[in-house]
């Protein structure tokens, strides 16, 4: 199913049929769920060579389906691993989004880590940058400040460290959630989520949660850690207060709306 960033739930449901939709949330319900009653934990400890256990997920706007899904969605999944993720006293979380919106559960979910990192694209490397080539700007140069009044919000909420990332005629699109234990990588997730308001309430989403064998490293786990490291190298921990001072000023009619379209960034 191909679900447009701008289509609403109303235009889907115009698209797709009832019967359609009820075949594909029945074909999704055999594929995510599973018998196995296993934890990732068991499956790691009884199969050495075991590199990763992976659980693929999927999220579908609110209001999408007519019954409740029996699988864990995106959300949900993601959500739990983060919490369980907490419990290690040296645990670390990293957060990369291109348009960074974290929701109170995302940062509530974060709270007990000890050391938690959000970085996100700095104004040169911003996906809606006035683009040289453009002849004005499409209307959406406003786009970034209202990140960077919901990223400062955020902070007020969450003591994770706030990066941007910049470089010179590069835009930012990374995504992915590392959690680390000491040196080592626990838990990556990787897909097509934001893990901001749009990824939770408005689009279909769909990522992979791996889980790694606890204190070992192999060579996907360590090449996800070199991807954490090489994204660091062109960040800068960021005052979500000075960046907001220095940006442009919104336009007068969308100013007053910022805390009504959360859900739409």
């Amino acid at each position: 199913v191909a679900y447009h960033e701008g289509t609403t739930k109303t235009s889907v449901k115009k698209i797709m049929s009832s019967d359609s939709n009820m075949r594909l949330l029945r074909e999704i319900n055999e594929l995510f769920c599973s018998d196995d009653p296993r934890t990732a934990n068991e499956i790691l400890t009884e199969d050495s060579d075991t590199i990763a256990v992976c659980m693929p997920t999927f999220h579908a706007p609110s209001g999408f389906w007519d019954g409740d899904p029996e699988y864990w969605t995106d959300i949900e999944a993601t959500l739990t691993l983060l919490r369980e993720g907490a419990s290690e006293d040296a645990a670390r979380i990293h957060l990369s989004s291109a348009y960074l919106n974290p929701m109170p559960d995302l940062l509530k979910s974060v709270e007990h880590y000890p050391e938690a990192n959000f970085v996100t694209a700095g104004p040169l490397s911003h996906g809606f940058r006035p683009k040289r080539h453009q002849s004005g700007d499409k209307g959406t140069s406003w786009i970034p400040t209202v990140f960077d009044h919901l990223i400062h919000e955020a902070s007020k909420e969450t003591h994770a460290n706030m990066w941007h990332w910049e470089r010179n005629d590069w835009t930012f699109h990374s995504k992915g959630i590392w959690i680390e234990e000491g040196q080592e990588l626990a838990a990556h997730v990787v897909g097509s989520s934001n893990f901001g308001g749009r990824s939770f309430e408005r689009d279909m989403e769909s990522n992979l949660l791996m889980v790694f064998p606890p204190s070992t490293t192999n060579e996907v786990s360590k090449s996800l850690q070199d991807e954490w490291s090489e994204l660091m190298e062109h960040s800068k921990q960021v005052n979500t207060k000075e960046v907001l001072d220095s940006a442009p000023e919104l336009p007068i009619h969308i100013k007053p709306l910022v805390p009504f379209i959360k859900s739409f960034f």
